[in-house]
């Protein structure tokens, strides 16, 4: 595999959990000041938000960037062409009425999350004020999706990878201060805060549109002097055909995590729970949701860019380029993400505690624990639906996927009702389940991939993952002792370095790192560092 897939993939990756990782901290300060009954608010209006998001964008970035690398290795510029400066109205116009839907519709949505005439919890009027107030964001996003996909079309992900932490970093800010700002300075009410809170979406993503815009205007795509007619409804036909697997793909993780903030309360209140018992175990399940979507960051970034390589590399009619990629994708995945689901395992107490405090300790950390496994099968399944759209299967990730969700819907319920907000992990396991098991069988016939085929590499693997968890099995044990802050923090970080270090090390001697970081890369850098050491 050449060096741009990985250099492309990394910066995307790097990026990705930036992003991800800043997102998980601010929620830390964020709850603190409002609590879990306030911070509901906030899932209230992301959820369906993202839903409506993934319609609106119609799986544009992906989309795009498969259409442009087709027709980039065909030469078609001038298709190319048509697809951007056409697209760049029919996002605008397809953001607004995003927004006119989700703003007019608040209501009803605010009817499905809560029952109007319970009065333990948050008010009808409080939803439909934050439901409104996100709203704004479906204006900017689906035109910002269509610059980022064109440029990763042309395996540009610095534009991408760049205007996604400045917009983090902005949405943040206004998060935190304007929550403190609103509470402790104007004594405004909590409500008031989580509404500037889903409004900073919309400021932070007119930043990130300003910035691609300026990518888009300085790079030099060989577009400018192309002049050829071009058939606008063949054009969007193909697109169109691209994007809906892209908008399954896409609303995949939010959506499984929607029916859990959607069924959990009418759930749970039909059981005998209060309003306010219930929105707490929602809260509870949607911060530990945000916890384990952080290693998934890697299989999302692999899967952008490899539908574009793969379409590519499909298209040339190279089959071994074809499996290499999917190779490389499949090591890399498992060398971060089995480690990952190590750590969640057996430091799921001192993890819980330390990002959202001690108040809850007990039932979130058994929450997590019960969610560990969900970044393997979230992470698959970027992986797979990647590969089979790549080799235009699209049909299939939206069969397979309208299948787990049917599984997910139907489990949840009886699951729910017997084991509480952990049923919504077991139910996630037996949808995505289902998912994986048809994608993996259609890539194996249509690409004639050998799943076992890394059976050697990932063998390595599990042993690395496995020692390290005997390594962190102490620290687990000893974390269910103290119920202080501090030293579930301490815990956390010494256990982390320990584990981190092992399993480098074993990765490092096994030879299995190698599958992730060029061997000749790692040898510069210790030949360097030795020579600095030694005064030369």
């Amino acid at each position: 595999m050449n060096n741009t897939f990985l250099r492309g993939t990394y910066m995307l990756t790097i990026a990705a959990f930036v992003v991800k990782i800043f997102g998980f901290i601010y929620v830390i300060p964020f709850v603190a000041m409002l609590g879990e009954g306030k911070y509901i608010l906030f899932e209230y209006a992301y959820k369906p938000y993202i839903i409506l998001l993934s319609l609106a964008t119609l799986g544009i970035p992906n989309a795009v960037a498969k259409f442009v690398s087709k027709y980039r290795e065909k030469g078609d510029f001038h298709i190319i062409n048509a697809l951007l400066r056409s697209g760049i109205i029919i996002m605008l116009v397809l953001g607004t009425l995003s927004f006119l839907v989700l703003y007019s519709s608040a209501h009803v949505v605010a009817g499905w999350l809560i029952d109007p005439q319970d009065n333990s919890g948050n008010s009808i009027e409080d939803v439909v004020y934050v439901i409104k107030m996100i709203s704004y964001s479906l204006i900017i996003v689906p035109l910002l999706a269509l610059i980022r996909g064109f440029m990763q079309g042309f395996q540009e992900m610095a534009p991408t990878s760049i205007s996604q932490v400045i917009e983090q970093i902005i949405r943040i800010l206004i998060i935190l201060l304007g929550t403190y700002i609103t509470l402790y300075v104007l004594h405004r009410s909590p409500v008031k805060a989580v509404g500037l809170a889903t409004l900073s979406s919309f400021i932070s993503g007119l930043s990130a549109l300003i910035i691609v815009f300026v990518f888009l205007y300085k790079g030099d795509y060989g577009l400018t002097k192309i002049k050829k007619s071009v058939s606008y409804k063949k054009l969007y036909k193909e697109l169109i055909t691209y994007a809906i697997p892209f908008i399954f793909v896409g609303v995949s993780i939010p959506l499984f995590q929607s029916i859990d903030t959607f069924m959990v309360n009418n759930i749970l209140v039909n059981k005998g729970f209060s309003l306010g018992e219930a929105e707490t175990s929602n809260a509870l399940i949607s911060l530990v949701q945000k916890i384990v979507v952080i290693p998934v960051a890697l299989a999302t970034a692999f899967s952008v860019s490899l539908v574009a390589y793969i379409t590519k590399s499909y298209e040339g009619k190279r089959m071994d380029e074809v499996k290499n990629h999917i190779n490389q994708s499949f090591k890399v995945l498992m060398f971060f993400t089995l480690p990952s689901i190590g750590a969640l395992v057996m430091l799921s107490t001192p993890i819980f505690a330390s990002v959202y405090g001690i108040t809850n300790i007990e039932s979130g950390s058994n929450l997590l624990l019960w969610y560990s496994f969900s970044p393997l099968f979230y992470s698959m399944f970027s992986i797979t639906a990647a590969i089979l759209q790549g080799i235009n299967q699209q049909r299939w990730v939206v069969y397979s996927l309208l299948g787990g969700i049917v599984v997910k819907l139907l489990s949840n319920i009886p699951l729910v009702s017997s084991l509480g907000g952990v049923g919504t992990a077991v139910s996630t396991y037996i949808g995505l389940g289902f998912t994986l098991i048809i994608q993996m069988i259609l890539i194996q016939k249509h690409v004639h991939y050998n799943w076992l085929k890394n059976f050697k590499v990932l063998k390595s693997i599990f042993i690395q993952t496995l020692v390290m968890m005997i390594i962190l099995l102490p620290f687990g044990v000893i974390s269910t002792a103290y119920k202080s802050y501090l030293a579930q923090a301490c815990i956390l970080v010494i256990s982390s370095l320990v584990g981190g270090i092992i399993y480098l090390f074993m990765a490092y001697k096994n030879h299995t790192l190698f599958s992730v970081v060029s061997r000749s890369r790692l040898e510069k850098i210790f030949k360097r560092r030795k020579s600095i050491s030694s005064g030369h």
